[in-house]
């Protein structure tokens, strides 16, 4: 009999070789191969397919070596945010210098002053490879006076004390009414026992119209893809207001269901303590030690479920959450689980739910909350 050995890998620079009869592995050897011809066109498109078949953050770094090289300094920035958001600390760090650049600006009575007399702080993100920017405002304890970004050259304000935000009836209760009594959502997930929790973009126009619902998870059941319909076809919200006018706002919610439990959270701008979520920051979060500490703590700590090995299933299982300004972790989901493996996708949460605090990201000399993305792999042998 074979032993069932647990061959479980962070990814953080190459990919594991026993999984070579991986499609995207396969492809992704082959994109290396054609890099190392300089045909980087080729190299793209094989990296594109292998990427069509499973994220990872050499797929995304890689990708963007070869659009530079083909002049594409938009993809190339766009696949460095890519692979940051998996943890990629290099790409993160490349991503910082060379595609956006960050302005700390201290002012009192509207002019700029030294940062150790002022009134409010504002802090400008602007991208290099295109028009868009993310703008706060800050008064001297911290709490967010004004945000608002540029999306696609359109502008949406989020949530800070000079804006109203859009809502359905005015409250987060009033949209779970909504989904629970006015829509077969809940149904669905009885019957398919479905559940899950994710992160949605949602904006609204100036009417309160919701114009966009984006999921940021690869994992599309029925669930999610019925919500998102639910949401993006529901009656009108009440519209955001500022200066007394109505304007385009920006919504980032995480949803969570399961059974008849539906749970909605408006992830913002905190008015109590000023903190903010962020998926990229000057400095990312870190496990202690480094990644090859959590490597060996992971390695230690998971057990391949015994269903999983019964069944030889084996893959890759995405996780992202939050790690908090204190270094400690919330709100995780399964981005994509393994196939035909739920026994896995809960391994994984238990193990990162384990985990010692963090140290922090760190965004102006101040810690704040960041999305984090992590790859774990499940491979019997």
């Amino acid at each position: 009999m074979k032993c069932s050995i647990l061959l479980l890998f962070v990814w953080i620079s190459q990919f594991v070789l026993a999984q070579q009869r991986d499609p995207s592995i396969i492809l992704y050897d082959k994109g290396n191969a054609a890099v190392a011809r300089k045909d980087y066109r080729t190299a793209d498109s094989l990296f594109t397919l292998s990427l069509n078949i499973a994220p990872h953050p050499d797929s995304y770094y890689n990708r963007a070596v070869c659009r530079r090289q083909l002049k594409d300094f938009k993809g190339y920035c766009l696949d460095l945010n890519s692979a940051s958001l998996f943890g990629d600390k290099e790409a993160s760090n490349l991503y910082s210098r060379q595609c956006i650049k960050l302005d700390t600006v201290y002012k009192k009575n509207g002019e700029k002053v030294d940062k150790t007399d002022f009134e409010y702080v504002e802090f400008i993100t602007s991208y290099k490879y295109n028009t868009d920017f993310e703008y706060s405002k800050h008064d001297t304890s911290g709490i967010c006076i004004l945000s608002k970004t540029r999306v696609d050259n359109i502008l949406y304000y989020t949530d800070c004390i000079e804006v109203t935000n859009s809502m359905y009836k005015g409250e987060i209760d009033s949209l779970i009414n909504y989904i629970k009594t006015q829509t077969d959502f809940n149904k669905i997930i009885i019957k398919n026992d479905f559940s899950g929790n994710i992160f949605l973009v949602l904006k609204t126009d100036e009417s309160g119209k919701v114009i966009e619902v984006k999921s940021s998870s690869f994992k599309k059941d029925e669930g999610i893809n019925e919500l998102i319909h639910i949401l993006s076809n529901m009656p009108n919200w009440e519209p955001a207001i500022y200066n007394s006018k109505p304007v385009k706002f920006l919504h980032h919610l995480y949803v969570k269901y399961y059974g008849e439990v539906i749970e909605i959270r408006d992830i913002k701008a905190d008015i109590n303590n000023g903190s903010e979520f962020f998926s990229v920051v000057e400095k990312m979060p870190e496990f202690p030690g480094g990644p090859i500490e959590m490597m060996r703590f992971i390695q230690k700590t998971i057990t391949y479920p015994q269903a999983a090995k019964e069944a030889g299933a084996s893959g890759k299982c995405f996780l992202k959450f939050v790690i908090n300004s204190d270094g400690t972790i919330s709100d995780i989901q399964v981005v994509k689980g393994v196939e035909k493996c739920p026994a896995c996708d809960a391994e994984a949460i238990r193990v990162v739910k384990a985990m010692p605090k963090w140290s922090p990201g760190m965004q102006n000399g101040k810690a704040v909350n960041v999305f984090f993305n992590l790859p774990i792999n499940f491979q019997l042998r």
